[in-house]
């Protein structure tokens, strides 16, 4: 029969085994009861594919709570949630993404901080539409537009390796102004012709009527009866239909002559000026073109040119 003693030790020997067991249990299942009391934030951005560097474009972030607990947004609570977008080519910012108006990896977008966000219940989504653009001096190039939520880490989550989420976008040069020749030029007109001084037919249209007189004059017949008549020298005249007239002139004031064009630059105004009168040949008919002809007699290269732009200008412009 075994001794009090020996029974004891085995006694001891059991709970020494047991304890340790018993603690790891419970502390696993706190772990997994706290986990299941936790929030899970991730989230899914859309973005265009392409934009041009400096210019605004739309994002929308859908941030969503997987978790079992509601994540506090910063609407509500001080160190609720909040949502950077950054562009990068690689470099993922620690903590809060930085904003600079020149690029560097990983460079917050301007308007890309999302710092007013609402509550999320488990299960719930929400749906963020924020502007934002990149810095002009951003080099054409292919990145990553990147979404996180919670870059400060203060929203306690089941699992922090699911709040970013990035697409591909591609960044082009911002483009400028347009130039073209006139050779380039195509006129597309479905109004009405318009009938010349001498009978043939011309294609510009619209709500008004045009006439070229033989001194080079254009008289504009409005719909409502009025006549006006813009002269070579800019001197404007208007008719009412009571046959009252109301007359402006324009005056000339002396000034410098400009110097004579380099004649490292003689080839290039040439082909500029040539290429205006080929935009105006395309915005008259052959009778107005020749009319128009006569008022550049005598005009020197600088005067010329102005006269040509001023020209383009009367006879594009939208009434």
């Amino acid at each position: 029969m075994p001794s009090t003693l020996s029974l004891y030790s085995a006694c001891r020997w059991q709970l020494k085994a047991i304890i340790p067991l018993f603690f790891t249990i419970f502390c696993a299942t706190l772990s997994a009861t706290a986990n299941a009391a936790l929030p899970d934030l991730t989230l899914r951005v859309k973005a265009p594919k392409e934009t041009q560097a400096g210019s605004i474009f739309e994002v929308k972030v859908s941030v969503a709570n997987r978790g079992k607990a509601t994540a506090r947004g910063s609407r509500s609570y001080p160190t609720g949630y909040m949502v950077d977008l950054f562009l990068t080519r690689g470099k993922i910012p620690q903590g809060f993404a930085r904003y600079s108006q020149s690029y560097f990896d990983g460079v917050l977008l301007k308007g890309g901080r999302i710092d007013r966000t609402v509550d999320l219940a488990e299960s719930n989504r929400h749906v963020y539409q924020t502007e934002v653009s990149t810095s002009t001096d951003t080099p054409p190039g292919n990145y990553k537009i990147c979404a996180r939520v919670d870059p400060a880490g203060r929203v306690r989550e089941t699992n922090k390796k699911n709040n970013l989420s990035c697409l591909n976008i591609k960044v082009i040069k911002k483009i400028g102004r347009q130039t073209f020749a006139g050779k380039d030029l195509k006129m597309v007109n479905k109004g009405p012709p318009l009938r010349a001084h001498n009978g043939s037919q011309g294609t510009m249209g619209g709500p008004t009527k045009r006439t070229v007189l033989p001194d080079g004059t254009m008289e504009i017949l409005l719909p409502d009866g009025i006549r006006q008549r813009r002269a070579p020298n800019g001197q404007i005249t208007t008719i009412l239909p009571d046959g009252t007239h109301m007359t402006s002139k324009a005056i000339q004031v002396p000034m410098d002559e400009l110097p004579a064009l380099p004649s490292d630059l003689s080839d290039w105004g040439k082909k500029a000026s040539d290429a205006l009168l080929q935009i105006i040949q395309n915005l008259l008919t052959e009778v107005e073109f020749n009319a128009y002809q006569q008022t550049e007699i005598n005009k020197p290269f600088y005067p010329r040119m102005e006269w040509r732009i001023r020209s383009i200008d009367f006879l594009t412009r939208v009434k």
